[in-house]
């Protein structure tokens, strides 16, 4: 067994290598993914969050539905700074107000694949119900592998994310000052690489943030629409980062 080390602002975290295979695939029909842009500065977000979190418990996780917690940076100056909080997350979110997908850039905010959803407080997640095409993904060593089949000619872009469970943050100022915030699907890195043949090989995300338990969700949208088409992901073994 060997290991792959990152070094990053004084942070060490180890990709474990072993000749094991970790593969993930999605049926035909499209999943759900859930993306929520949110801030630790953001005295709403909290009950999105505890909302969000209980999917982590969900027998359709990861196969029907697929949750992703973005934080975004503009609330970082109005009394408390997010440290997950990253500027491309707010990036995403501002080109879906471009693209007509939502009105207005607020936290918290929910989108299912791709659409404004408003919903969450009071009504049960709207689950996707069309045929797409199957997303398969294979990981070995730091590298990932992914193929999508189905009929499609566009440019697809391939889009990896490690997310970090079981995080706990005693909030010290700004609109949530003296509460500790549990974050569940916590978005700790993405990357994403365009194929014209629908076939990609990447490395994955480097992780600059530590968790108690982690996941992967590969997804894959239109190079000219951020939107999903489908996507996949599940559980990484307890030693694949250390």
């Amino acid at each position: 067994m060997s290991k792959f080390i990152l070094s990053i602002c004084g942070l060490i975290l180890t990709f474990t290598s072993s000749a094991e295979t970790i593969k993930f695939i999605s049926g035909t029909k499209q999943a759900t993914m859930i993306e929520l842009f949110t801030s630790q500065g953001c005295s709403s977000c909290p009950a999105a969050e505890e909302g969000i979190n209980k999917l982590v418990e969900s027998p359709k996780l990861w196969k029907e539905i697929i949750p992703l917690a973005f934080h975004v940076d503009y609330w970082d100056g109005l009394g408390w700074r997010d440290i997950y909080a990253n500027e491309e997350f707010s990036v995403r979110q501002y080109r879906y107000k471009h693209d007509g997908n939502v009105n207005v850039v607020y936290t918290p905010g929910f989108l299912v694949n791709g659409q404004e959803w408003q919903g969450w407080r009071s009504s049960s997640i709207p689950l996707a119900n069309k045929e797409t095409g199957a997303l398969s993904v294979k990981i070995q060593k730091q590298r990932l592998s992914a193929e999508y089949k189905d009929n499609s000619k566009q440019l697809l872009q391939l889009h990896v994310a490690i997310l970090g469970f079981n995080i706990n943050t005693s909030v010290e100022a700004g609109e949530n000052q003296g509460r500790n915030l549990e974050q569940q699907f916590l978005v700790l890195a993405h990357n994403q690489t365009r194929s014209t043949q629908n076939i990609w090989q990447t490395k994955l995300p480097e992780v600059t943030h530590s968790a108690s338990k982690y996941g992967i969700v590969a997804w894959i949208s239109s190079v000219d629409n951020q939107k999903p088409i489908q996507a996949t992901g599940g559980w990484l073994p307890e030693d694949f980062i250390q």
